[in-house]
């Protein structure tokens, strides 16, 4: 009897790895993204690289020129548009990264406390974030900055603060639904410590929807910051800022168009390239 055999099809790697597999039905949107954002963090780490002129430079002789000399053009003092924006990457991204980390820290333990102690503690915490979210987030950055007084630090303070209420309102549904799985009855039927279970066992379990909630937000506290900075609550003005080149920009909209419009734009570019990592993150999670 004649045995035929069939050629083996070729197994691509994408359908042999779960994670390549996932990233294939990814659009070429989120490398895109992806690229943008490793550009920015070489801006942030090393910008003499992509940018080595003074940032501070004054030239009289070229007040307000337009794209085309240097890169983006210059301002109302004669700094090289483009230099601003790559050494101002820094500070967005600082001041971004640094309030998200504070609001998630600080709001998953508000949250993780609330939601595994419940009765009236978790009733107390519940309808305090019920209030502080019915406040714009904004107002709420704009109240705590107005009131510390401008600079960095206090503008990390203002919006990561801002950012809390969104944090413990996630971790505590989070850590509301774990509370009552088996392994959580498991180790309270092993007399570990409230303190220990929270650590051990409902931490990690409720850590991924905060963390893609975090990826996102950074997108939003680099907005935030920037608003705060346009109304004079950010950095000095010795520190490029995005917010600032905004602010400065702003009077000169109708003669020197490009200062606003191409720092607006890499603010945009900046949330939206943000957001999709933060889409990306949550699918590969699949959460």
């Amino acid at each position: 009897m004649a045995i035929t055999t069939t050629p083996a099809l070729p197994v691509s790697l994408a359908g042999r790895v779960p994670g390549l597999r996932r990233l294939r039905g990814h659009s070429g949107v989120t490398w895109v993204a992806a690229v943008w954002v490793l550009l920015l963090l070489l801006a942030a780490v090393a910008p003499g690289l992509l940018a080595s002129d003074d940032p501070t430079r004054l030239r009289p002789s070229l007040v307000l020129m337009p794209p085309g000399e240097g890169v983006f053009g210059t301002d109302q003092y004669g700094r090289d548009l483009y230099t601003l924006m790559v050494h101002g990457t820094r500070s967005a991204l600082l001041i971004g990264v640094c309030s998200t980390v504070l609001g998630l820290v600080v709001g998953s333990a508000i949250g993780l406390v609330a939601g595994y102690a419940g009765g009236w503690v978790d009733m107390l915490v519940g309808r305090l974030l019920d209030v502080l979210m019915a406040f714009p987030g904004i107002l709420t950055a704009l109240l705590i900055a107005a009131s510390l007084g401008p600079s960095t630090r206090n503008l990390v303070l203002a919006v990561g603060l801002a950012l809390v209420p969104v944090f413990a309102r996630v971790a505590r549904g989070q850590v509301m639904v774990i509370r009552s799985r088996l392994f959580v009855e498991a180790a309270r039927s092993n007399g570990f410590s409230a303190f220990r279970i929270l650590w051990r066992h409902v931490l990690p379990n409720s850590l991924a929807p905060v963390v893609v909630l975090g990826t996102i937000n950074v997108g939003t506290s680099i907005v935030l910051a920037a608003s705060l900075s346009f109304l004079g609550l950010g950095p000095r003005n010795e520190v490029p800022d995005w917010g600032q080149v905004l602010s400065t920009g702003q009077p000169y909209m109708a003669t020197a168009w490009w200062i606003t419009t191409i720092a607006g734009l890499v603010l945009t570019l900046t949330v939206i390239a943000i957001s999709l990592l933060g889409d990306s993150l949550r699918d590969r999670l699949e959460v």
